[in-house]
């Protein structure tokens, strides 16, 4: 049930706050007043689309915020529970919508999507819009509302009818790619086999171009290299560099800092000092780990005199090769260009052509394998559809009966509703007992709702058969079948009295009322027999001052309830016909030996 809604700086509603109650809840107010605004806020908390243009004039933020009871609703807890929305007995769904496009939802103050609002909301309240009843002048609509009234256990059918449905699409999809056009597939085979004769041409080898572009560094770069290593043999070992190697004037060079005689290497040295170690370490045995240290730096340096000459002796400059590497390379910059950023790639990608060869070359026999699928999915389709059928015919029937009893209290009793379920035929349809029927998603059910709003007169389509008036019953009545179907505990009515009026507005009224009796209901009304079922009436007035305009709703008991009622009676509240005729209204005892309605405290 709905609780209470708050609105603020939404379109011409500066701030307002109602709590509504159990029973019929009737909106009146002169045309103009801004009730269609109070829907438009239920339908955002619903999950409607919010627009910028919603947020009142000068304001840069509208809200919108309704709570529920979910006292009886443990389907719903149980949902807000595995979504982490909470679970308690209550829940407040939130709408925020900002002039700069950014619209916010919020479940019981934590954010989450318009979509989740919906569904949760779903389960709770239903939104019949002020021009709805037109709805039913469409027949696809039939089949959506002969559907809701299958309840959660006929959803299941309907899913796998779509299921099936999706199913055949796909195979047919892949049946269609696979076999093509003959000249297509024939130009398609020659593209792949010349991109594949030029890749396996290269004759390529993982890591290629990486391993290349290393060699022609050091190709490029071998002179210094070598010289390089020539220096630090020489340093090392040989205690000088030669003259053609950049000896220093006097024969002598420059070594961390010292001038070193030529003809004393590093490993000289450090093998004098080594030596000079062991003396001491003969003399003081605390010498001795300084010693073992630098006689394992001597013998490394050995190492490493055969390491450097291996090294020197691998470094060859052939300007041939390098050559030869350079072209290599070209050579794969070119496919690059044409296939892919690396030579890995190159390779993937001539994997690739391989399979799809492959696939052509076997595009028959897939071909043939995707007809059976085919095959199977139709058979699959046709009998989730003739089960679906089957079902849809037994709920047309209880339909048409509940249907029929609502149009009774609505002032038809002798008016003939009726659920035309028909298939049409198609040889290339599917088949379902033994007949080809043409079929879609929703399986191969034709449905219409039908009318005879008079005695003697044929069952005719809606659009044919049905005034104004009568359309607007027939869609209570739906709509009140449906309500109890789903045992949605609240439901809204935006102007359901559309081209009624009279007796027929007491019978709607009425009907709303018993209504009230096992959901909440919310009805915006112009007709004063409707507003006098109420059990709470709020009044919804526009005022204005020198630069505003404000929309604001209050409820009304007693005198005012008495002075609204006359008003919506086309008089005042001082003319005493039209205040006794409000009275009067205000004083019927529908429910029978019961006390009146809570809304006649007037």
């Amino acid at each position: 049930m709905l609780l209470a809604l708050e609105v603020r700086n939404f379109g011409l509603i500066d701030h307002l706050e109602l709590a509504f109650g159990a029973g019929l809840n009737v909106i009146t107010g002169e045309t103009g007043a801004g009730k269609s605004m109070l829907i438009d806020a239920m339908q955002l908390i619903c999950g409607g689309r919010a627009s910028a243009d919603q947020v009142r004039t000068g304001e840069d933020t509208a809200t919108v915020d309704a709570a529920f009871d979910l006292s009886n609703l443990p389907g719903c807890q149980a949902l807000l529970g595995e979504l982490g929305l909470g679970a308690g007995a209550q829940v407040v769904i939130s709408r925020e919508i900002n002039t700069a496009g950014r619209n916010l939802c919020r479940v019981n103050g934590r954010l989450t999507t318009a979509t989740v609002a919906r569904d949760i909301a779903a389960a709770l309240i239903d939104i019949h819009g002020q021009h709805e009843h037109h709805s039913l002048l469409e027949p696809a609509q039939h089949r959506v509302l002969l559907d809701a009234y299958g309840g959660t256990q006929h959803r299941p059918l309907t899913s796998a009818v779509q299921s099936a449905y999706q199913a055949l699409r796909q195979a047919e999809a892949q049946l269609a790619a696979v076999s093509g056009n003959a000249r297509d597939r024939a130009q398609r085979e020659d593209l792949l086999r010349f991109q594949l004769a030029e890749i396996d041409a290269a004759r390529l080898e993982p890591h290629e171009d990486v391993e290349l572009r290393e060699e022609r560094h050091l190709l490029i770069n071998a002179e210094k290299l070598a010289s390089a290593a020539d220096a630090a043999v020489a340093l090392i070992f040989e205690g000088g560099v030669s003259s053609s190697r950049g000896t220093g004037a006097g024969g002598s060079r420059r070594a961390a800092g010292q001038t070193v005689p030529a003809g004393e290497s590093a490993r000289d040295l450090l093998a004098g000092a080594l030596g000079q170690l062991d003396a001491a370490a003969a003399l003081d045995r605390r010498v001795a780990p300084a010693t073992e240290a630098l006689r394992t730096i001597v013998y490394s340096l050995d190492d490493l005199a055969g390491e450097l000459r291996n090294y020197r002796d691998g470094i060859e400059f052939d300007p041939g090769r390098l050559e030869v590497v350079q072209s290599r390379l070209d050579n794969l910059a070119a496919l690059r260009r044409k296939y892919a950023d690396t030579v890995d790639g190159i390779i993937e990608h001539a994997a690739g052509l391989r399979r799809q060869l492959d696939d052509l070359a076997r595009s028959e026999e897939m071909a043939a394998k995707l007809e059976q699928t085919i095959e199977s999915c139709r058979t699959d389709l046709a009998v989730a559809a003739a089960t679906l059928s089957t079902a849809r015919r037994a709920l047309a029937d209880r339909l048409q009966d509940e249907v029929a009893a609502e149009l009774a209290e609505l002032g038809m009793p002798a008016a003939a509703f009726s659920v035309a379920l028909q298939h049409r035929a198609d040889p290339g349809g599917i088949r379902v007992d033994g007949q080809g029927y043409a079929y879609g998603a929703h399986g191969i059910d034709e449905i219409e709702f039908m009318l005879a709003p008079n005695p003697g007169e044929p069952a005719r389509r809606l659009a044919r058969a049905a005034s104004g008036g009568e359309l607007s019953r027939v869609m209570l009545a739906i709509k009140t079948v449906l309500a109890r179907a789903d045992r949605i505990p609240a439901v809204i009515f935006d102007e359901i009295d559309s081209g009624i009026g009279g007796q027929t507005a007491n019978a709607v009224g009425l009907r709303l009322a018993r209504l009230g009796l096992t959901h909440q209901v919310l009805c915006v009304t112009h007709l004063p027999q409707i507003a006098a079922f109420a059990d709470r009436h709020y009044v919804v007035s526009k005022r204005s001052t020198a630069d505003r305009t404000s929309t604001h709703v209050q409820e009304v008991t007693g005198e005012q309830r008495v002075a609204e009622v006359a008003r919506m009676l086309g008089g005042t509240v001082e003319a005493l016909a039209t205040r006794n005729h409000a009275i009067e209204l205000l004083r019927r005892d529908w429910r029978h030996n019961e006390s009146p309605a809570t809304g006649g405290n007037w």
